[in-house]
């Protein structure tokens, strides 16, 4: 977490001296520099707050000073100090030229975090302090470039004119309010939105926007769990929100993402995203690897009706948790009316049904799952129960917690028949072709007539060649039917068809 952030500048006349600091107060001035130093930390009450014992005071700045504004040799680099249990971050900037008295301006933007104190482990505390070292290493540079972007760049001297605006409200002995200013707001922004998201992204001006992200490392859960790693994303993942995203002026987008997102609904998957948002699919798999990395989405499998699960160990903690219970029976509940089942039950279950499912009654049903026990067996059977409930989110209710698990299908052939067949130009790779094409020219994509004329080339038996040699490479018993239909374009049942046709042997289906 972020203790405090703030800015400290070297002044010609009173040296190295806080400007800004945010929350204020949380870094004291010794009360004994007198004089105009003092005038300032009385007028300034949100850069430098008040030193005398306000309970809040996380460090003294005389302790510290002379390493965050250091000699200029060591300007411009990294720099980390360690006092009172916190950790200072900095990156001391000089910035040379005639303009400025004694011809440089220097300054350094600090990060405050607490000291890591947790048990030691076979890297070492002193590897654990690296590591948090390293994971602000990045934002404590960037914020430094951005901040010396503010007075050398656009407009520039922003950073110049504030330090004047500051030393003309003392002369005028303006003694009262707060002077924040763009630097202040800044650090202010960052320190909120660091310490809520993780990230933060403030805007200055239409061009001038700061992004930051702390790329912390994620703790060990135990022994054997030496690193939390996220997993590569299939192309059949299904993504879900866990934790919106900020609108955009709170949080930038790349084009990927806010072309994703709306298709991002826990229903679709990773290939028929891209495919709906008509974005390639590697470039789909990085940016919701990056929200489940960032904790912002999470991973589930294709849900349909002929799916199989099972209760997990963790079954027994959501029975004891009637907080969980009642979140569940408020996520599942839909109006009897507008439930699927609503044309086939009698107008009499649907009138006594309430609009929220009872505690007895949402535990009755996530019993009864068990494996080879379907959703749509579930369904069939208990019809007039499920009348106000909405079967996909009850599902996912339960993924989602983690007592309930899929039991996936995988096809094995005993005998797979030599179906290879030399490879030819498919009308998926001619398309593939004149979308990339297409990116570079600006050409209508994809061209009908091209498709249209591959299609009459191709005759059914060769497409059926095709099919069931790419077919036959997934029956291997290591290819789920979720990855086999989205590879293939198919439904399960059209899938399980042609594998139980004869064309491939005997084949074993199994769940595991």
């Amino acid at each position: 977490m972020l203790k405090s952030i703030f800015y400290a500048r070297f002044h010609p006349e009173r040296g190295p001296d806080i400007l800004h600091q945010y929350p204020p107060g949380s870094i004291s001035r010794s009360t004994s520099s007198g004089g105009l130093s003092s005038s300032i930390s009385s007028a300034h009450g949100h850069g430098h707050g008040s030193s005398s014992g306000n309970g809040f005071s996380l460090l003294p700045f005389s302790s510290i000073s002379a390493y965050v504004i250091p000699p200029h040799e060591l300007s411009n680099r990294a720099l980390a100090m360690c006092a009172r249990g916190f950790r200072v971050l900095g990156w001391p900037v000089s910035i040379e030229g005639e303009g400025y008295e004694r011809n440089r301006f220097v300054f350094n933007v600090c990060f405050v975090v607490e000291e890591d104190h947790e048990e030691q482990d076979e890297e070492g505390i002193e590897g654990k302090s690296w590591e948090r070292v390293r994971c602000w290493e990045g934002v404590v540079r960037k914020m430094a470039g951005f901040m010396r972007g503010l007075e050398v760049e656009g407009a520039g001297g922003v950073l110049r004119r504030e330090e004047r605006e500051v030393d003309e409200r003392v002369a005028r002995g303006e003694d009262e309010g707060e002077f924040e200013g763009v630097v202040g707001r800044v650090l202010r922004e960052v320190w909120e939105q660091v310490n809520r998201f993780g990230e933060c992204c403030v805007w200055v001006s239409g061009t001038q926007v700061l992004n930051l992200r702390v790329e912390e490392k994620r703790k060990r859960k135990s022994g054997r769990d030496k690193e939390a790693k996220v997993r590569k994303v299939k192309a059949w993942d299904v993504p879900l929100f866990v934790r919106e995203l900020p609108d955009q002026r709170g949080w930038t987008w790349d084009l990927v993402l806010e072309k994703v997102h709306p298709f991002v609904d826990g229903v679709n998957h990773v290939k028929r995203i891209a495919r709906l948002a008509d974005v390639d699919m590697k470039l789909v798999k990085k940016a919701v690897w990056e929200l489940v990395l960032h904790e912002r989405v999470m991973l589930l499998d294709i849900f349909h009706f002929q799916a199989v699960y099972t209760l997990t160990a963790d079954f027994a903690l959501f029975v004891g948790n009637l907080e969980v219970i009642d979140e569940c029976r408020e996520y599942v509940a839909i109006d009897p009316k507008d439930s699927m089942f609503a044309s086939v039950l009698d107008k009499q279950v649907i009138d006594e049904s309430s609009e929220i499912p009872d505690r007895a009654k949402i535990l009755e049903l996530y019993s009864i799952l068990k494996p080879g026990l379907s959703v749509a067996d579930l369904c069939l059977a208990h019809q007039s129960q499920l009348a106000n409930i909405d079967v996909r989110r009850f599902i996912t209710f339960a993924v989602i917690k983690g007592f309930l698990k899929r039991m996936h299908k995988y096809a094995l052939a005993l005998d797979p028949p030599d179906m290879q067949v030399a490879p030819q130009t498919t009308v998926e790779d001619l398309d593939k072709a004149w979308r990339k094409a297409a990116l570079s020219s600006g050409w209508a994509t994809p061209p009908v007539d091209v498709v249209t004329l591959q299609e009459k080339l191709e005759t059914e038996e060769e497409r059926a060649r095709q099919e069931g040699a790419k077919l036959v490479r997934f029956l291997d018993g290591n290819h789920c039917l979720d990855q086999i239909c989205v590879e293939m374009g198919m439904h399960e049942k059209e899938v399980l068809g042609k594998v139980k046709s004869g064309k491939f042997g005997e084949v074993v289906v199994f769940c595991r």
